[in-house]
């Protein structure tokens, strides 16, 4: 039946100049659980098939935001570690699980990383 999961805080960015590079790189994994094989190879659009919107900055180009359109756990891991390497140092992505459970994918030194935890609140 598949695990929901949503969204909470983000700071994901990926230069302009890396977008060619970053489409290839998800182009390369002939789609996942949820995207059907041959989708698109720019980087936006590419991330959009795998139900991730892109937030694109108006003055240079650069993404700067990654929103999750979907509602349950895909094949992230295999996308997030293919766009790894052109992933600016210090990015992640905050996720709750239908369970309750928190995990964060963070982006560093060119490699993912998944993070788990709870909240606490004082």
């Amino acid at each position: 039946m598949g695990y929901y999961m949503s969204q909470g805080d983000t700071v994901f960015k990926i230069r302009k100049e890396r977008f060619n590079e970053a489409g290839a790189a998800i182009a390369a994994l002939n789609g996942g659980s949820w995207v059907p094989e041959g989708h698109p190879h720019d980087l936006v659009s590419a991330l959009e098939a795998w139900r991730w919107s892109a937030e694109v900055h108006s003055d240079n180009g650069d993404l700067i935001g990654l929103r999750f359109e979907g509602e349950k756990l895909g094949d992230e891991d295999r996308l997030f570690n293919a766009l790894a390497p052109f992933v600016e140092e210090g990015s992640y992505l905050c996720m709750t699980g239908e369970d309750g459970t928190h995990w964060r994918w963070r982006f560093h030194l060119g490699q993912l990383r998944e993070d788990t935890g709870t909240i606490h609140y004082e």
